[in-house]
């Protein structure tokens, strides 16, 4: 059985509490304690990467899209699909740099939970960022 859900929010900066309350919704009804380590990152994750979608695309697009899948062997998978034709990339920063450090930390949070962070270019001139999580919940 797959599990699948999606959504959009406002390409605003009221987007991404939207964004982060309705994937814990979803994932609580999944299931996932919001008080377990996992859902903690997840809001990190997701967080992150709507604001990086408001961020670059707030003015080519009015909304962003969010979507939360689990397949039958306990697989997470949330993707932010946007607008923008440029793929995520992790900068680097110095010391003194007040951003760029977001998916720097989305990767490092995933990986010490065997996840990773992958980009897809869909055919309607679209990308989607998606996480992937192993066995995340059940």
């Amino acid at each position: 059985m797959t599990l699948d859900n999606r959504f959009t929010v406002p390409a605003t900066p009221a987007g991404v509490p939207a964004a982060r309350r309705t994937v814990a919704e979803i994932l609580t009804g999944w299931g996932l304690s919001q008080e377990s380590e996992l859902a903690h990152v997840l809001r990190v994750a997701v967080s992150e990467l709507v604001t990086n979608a408001v961020q670059h695309t707030a003015h080519i697009t009015p909304h962003i899209a969010v979507t939360v899948q689990a397949d039958s062997r306990r697989h997470l998978r949330i993707g932010v699909t946007d607008h923008h034709h440029d793929r995520p990339r992790v900068r680097q920063v110095a010391p003194e740099d007040t951003y760029g450090r977001g998916l720097a930390l989305i990767r490092t949070l995933l990986l010490e939970l065997g996840g990773l962070i992958t980009t897809q270019r869909n055919a309607d001139a679209t990308k989607t960022v998606w996480i992937h999580l192993p066995a995340a919940f059940g």
